[in-house]
């Protein structure tokens, strides 16, 4: 889609906010201290379990989103339509597309409707199927853990594109379009330093 913008590039290294943008974003916005502590948290002490990323602290700080759309949220969005026509959502029979996304991406149902102008996507209802196309459980999981982890994609690539945006305001420089997926990060993975400093990764 050609309005993506503000994304991490495929090729270009998972760089964090630091604490002093961290700071700057969180008084532009007015957050509270639990907020912002939540924020360093996710990025300094690799908080990202899935009950922290759907936490209310989370979701009231990227509800503020506004404009473009990070590659993330495009392509968690496409994954959740995928989910949605599958008829494997967790969600009630007769809830719009439109009203799942908006739920799932926090975010208002008109930045949905702007996003998908010209489809019908504010009428088409989920129905469950009986029998889905991924019936085993270990299809399941396997289709949930991706969930999971395009979510947190999309929450750690919104983070980063608000601080960035925020940034660049201040030194009044508008912030380079880029695109791509954010590297997986997890305490599992053994090249991720534990001073981010140290390796040169803070913007």
């Amino acid at each position: 889609m050609s309005d993506h913008a503000y994304g991490i590039g495929a090729d270009e290294p998972m760089k964090i906010p630091s604490l002093e943008n961290i700071d700057r974003f969180a008084r532009q916005f007015e957050l509270t201290d639990v907020q912002k502590q939540t924020i360093i948290n996710i990025f300094y002490r690799n908080d990202q379990s899935d009950e922290t990323l759907r936490s209310a602290n989370v979701a009231g700080i990227i509800l503020q989103r506004k404009g473009r759309w990070v590659n993330q949220e495009a392509v968690y969005a496409d994954f959740l339509c995928q989910e949605f026509d599958a008829g494997i959502s967790d969600i009630a029979e007769g809830t719009t597309k439109r009203a799942y996304l908006s739920d799932s991406l926090v975010c208002t149902k008109m930045r949905i409707s702007k996003k998908f102008k010209g489809t019908k996507i504010g009428k088409e209802q989920f129905l469950k199927k009986t029998s889905p196309p991924m019936c085993t459980p270990e299809q399941r999981h396997a289709f949930r853990q991706r969930h999971i982890e395009l979510r947190r994609q999309f929450i750690l690539a919104t983070f980063i594109s608000m601080i960035r945006v925020c940034v660049s305001r201040r030194k009044g420089t508008p912030p380079a379009p880029q695109a791509g997926t954010v590297p997986p990060t997890s305490k599992s993975n053994k090249s991720k330093p534990s001073n981010p400093t140290a390796a040169g990764q803070l913007f």
